[in-house]
């Protein structure tokens, strides 16, 4: 069992409080519209100030030809390049 001092607990929670709060007022002063957070609090202290929250999941994915495609080289296949060579060399460790 861990034990958990309730003072500890309770200044955690208002310095995140704080924070929270300082995050959403220096939005407010630059005329922010809209914060992108996941935070449930940032998102309760923002609507108070009349500033939209969008979560990550509400992000729209890119379309597929905007995302870069790799394409793996021999590291992925135990090759490690060699200087100067493209093709690398077979990894002997």
């Amino acid at each position: 069992m861990i034990a958990v001092n309730a003072n500890e607990v309770q200044v955690t929670v208002q310095t995140k409080i704080k924070f929270d709060r300082q995050i959403v007022a220096i939005a407010k002063v630059h005329n922010v519209t809209t914060i992108y957070s996941d935070d449930d609090d940032i998102r309760q202290i923002a609507g108070r100030a009349k500033i939209k929250v969008i979560g990550l999941a509400d992000l729209p994915l890119p379309p597929e030809d905007a995302q870069l495609s790799f394409v793996l080289t021999g590291e992925a296949e135990g090759r490690v390049p060699k200087i100067g060579d493209e093709r690398g060399q077979e990894n002997k460790t």
